[in-house]
């Protein structure tokens, strides 16, 4: 809910996503949105505004983020293309995602 409420406040933005899953045995957030962006990344906003990044237009993007929270810290997995390529790249994104393996183990200190 949290990933989900910070994202949507975005200028033009368009949440498609929020929901909860399980990924590799762990419970992972799930938020996918479409905003003005660059195909690699959301654009920086300012005043409420999307900003145009020198030398590039901005286009619809996509970004699909995964947030695992763990002992030591919250992971985040995310991705951004344009958003007519989504269909092209989500399988990838879904291999990436069956190809995760979580250690159980739970460690007070680095490296044990």
């Amino acid at each position: 809910e949290a990933l989900g409420n910070r994202l949507e406040n975005l200028p033009g933005l368009k949440l498609l996503v929020k929901r909860s899953e399980t990924v590799a045995g762990v419970p992972a957030a799930r938020v996918e949105v479409v905003a003005p962006g660059t195909g690699d990344a959301l654009a920086a906003s300012g005043l409420g505004t999307p900003i145009e990044p020198p030398g590039k237009a901005l286009i619809p993007t996509r970004q699909v983020t995964l947030a695992f929270t763990r002992p030591s810290g919250t992971i985040y997995l995310t991705w951004h293309m344009p958003d007519g390529s989504y269909d092209r790249i989500e399988p990838e994104i879904r291999a990436t995602l069956q190809s995760l393996r979580f250690d159980s183990r739970r460690s007070s200190a680095p490296g044990k």
